[in-house]
């Protein structure tokens, strides 16, 4: 077998010289990496998710123990939105209830002066008696 780096001569004398068992060698290795990809994946996401030490526990743990199906699984019932989003929701709400009150006031302000003016123009204005 001729190969031009000695380090691949050493990875391809692991595998089998049999093409098919090779395929199949190569296709579980692939198979592997998948796996820890999609591990990985799930640990990010729902470290980014939810602060619950439970969940995330069971979201590694059922994606370690049934790779693409709990990876699946955990896409159903994952959190639909991540920590920082539900913050920077509930930010503009404040935002948002503060600026309705800001607006009631400057209503009501807004009323009290032109009651206010109106008073001053019925008593400026000479009375007929």
């Amino acid at each position: 077998m001729f190969s031009l780096l000695p380090t691949l001569d050493a990875f391809l004398g692991v595998l089998s010289d049999d093409p098919a068992a090779r395929v199949f060698q190569l296709s579980v290795l692939c198979l592997g990496i998948f796996s820890v990809y999609l591990l990985f994946y799930t640990t990010r996401d729902v470290l980014i998710r939810s602060s619950s030490i439970s969940l995330q526990l069971f979201s590694i743990f059922l994606v370690a123990l049934l790779p693409v199906a709990g990876f699946f699984l955990y896409l159903l019932f994952r959190p639909s939105r991540t920590i920082a989003e539900r913050e920077m929701t509930e930010m503009l709400r404040t935002l948002a209830r503060g600026l309705r009150s800001a607006a009631a006031i400057r209503g009501v302000a807004k009323a009290v002066r032109s009651v206010e003016s109106r008073r001053e123009k019925e008593a400026s204005i000479p009375s007929r008696a």
